[in-house]
């Protein structure tokens, strides 16, 4: 995908521009890779689905629980 091709953010498709972030480091000792940031949605589209990633994580957790109950 070509940045800036289409100006939709990825989650909930209204107009965003898209953009990378460079970081200051570098990735390897050889000074080669920089590493680079795409941000393809709005910041609340971003931090929603960071929450359900958080939130995801914590219902395996409770499940490994119930899970390790059931078959002790």
């Amino acid at each position: 995908m070509k940045i800036g091709s289409i100006d939709q953010c990825t989650l909930c498709g209204n107009p965003f521009k898209h953009r990378r972030v460079c970081n200051m480091g570098w990735l390897d000792d050889e000074r080669t890779i920089k590493e680079v940031t795409l941000i393809l949605s709005h910041a609340g589209c971003r931090a929603l689905l960071e929450k359900k990633k958080i939130l995801q994580q914590q219902l395996l957790d409770v499940e490994y629980e119930i899970f390790m109950k059931v078959n002790v």
